[in-house]
Order: C-alpha cells, then sequence, then structure tokens
C-alpha cells in the first residue's frame, strides 16, 4: 500500500495551536513516521507545499519520500497528479481536504482521516495492538449504520 499523506493538512488537524511554519512538528513526524515504516513497510509519499526551490523537490529521509510541490504548484496539485499516474496502485489519502479526497477517490484512491491515522503511528511505535470489535447490532440497521465503521476498521488493521 502507498500512504500519500497531505502534510501540513496533517500537522495543522493534530498541531492546531501551533503557529508559523511548523518546521519542528514537521521535523519530529517525518522521524515518526521513519519508525513506523520500518515496523509497517508501507511506502509512504508525504507532501508539503512549496519547498525550497521553484520546482518540485524530492528528498528521502528515514526511509520516507518527503515530496515539496515547489512554488509554483501546490502539494494538492502534486498529489493529483501522483495519484493519476498510479492509478492501479493501492494507495490511501491521508487528508481532509474535501475536494482533493473527491478529485482523488475518482482515481480508486482511499481516503482516512488525519488525527486517527497520527494516532495510529504512535500507536505502531509504542507497540499497542490495535484492535476493533466487530460491529454488534442486527440485520440491515446494524449494516447500514456500522458499514463506515467497518470500513475504517479495515483499513486500520492494514496500517
Amino acid at each position: 500500500m502507498i500512504i500519500i499523506i497531505d502534510g501540513y493538512n496533517l500537522l495543522r488537524a493534530v498541531h492546531f495551536r501551533a503557529e508559523g511554519k511548523l518546521t519542528r512538528e514537521r521535523e519530529e513526524f517525518i522521524a515518526q513516521l521513519g519508525e513506523y515504516k520500518v515496523l509497517k513497510d508501507h511506502e509512504i509519499i508525504l507532501v508539503f507545499d512549496a519547498g525550497p526551490a521553484m520546482h518540485a523537490t524530492r528528498e528521502i529521509e528515514n526511509g520516507v519520500v518527503v515530496q515539496f510541490s515547489g512554488q509554483s504548484s501546490t502539494a494538492d496539485d502534486w498529489i493529483l497528479e501522483y495519484v493519476k499516474r498510479e492509478r492501479e496502485k493501492q494507495k490511501l489519502l491521508i487528508s481532509r481536504d474535501r475536494s482533493l479526497v473527491d478529485m482523488c477517490k475518482e482515481y480508486g484512491t482511499e481516503q482516512f482521516d488525519p488525527e486517527v491515522f497520527y494516532r495510529r503511528v504512535l500507536e505502531v511505535i509504542a507497540g499497542v495492538d490495535f484492535q476493533e470489535d466487530e460491529p454488534r447490532g442486527r440485520g440491515i440497521v446494524r449494516d447500514k449504520l456500522k458499514k463506515k465503521e467497518r470500513k475504517r476498521a479495515q483499513i486500520l488493521k492494514k496500517l
């Protein structure tokens, strides 16, 4: 599975009280993702707006691909182009950006909430095993009410 993370979208969701460029939080998160990658072996692409150059730049830090969109593009643009190019691969987008999520969904990309993903990364690093009870209830009501929850649990098990 390829996990594509809308970097500043996640950092703003998790560190909502922080101000400025979030440089310290970004570096800390990259280190955490590196630990997570060692344990889970997912391909991880962390995408940020702008960066040090006019054009898109790519670095690999702790085994994590850190992609900057460049001064003339946005992270959303880069993510959408990547999703279009890699439509045959299994991908998971970590973002709350509704328009980006909707566009990527057209190319077979699942979406997952940034805060829940961040907690999962911390759980994996800490050695906490995810266990979610099967949805309870009966029949059609159970199926309709819990379908979203079951899908979330399936994704979490893969993470």
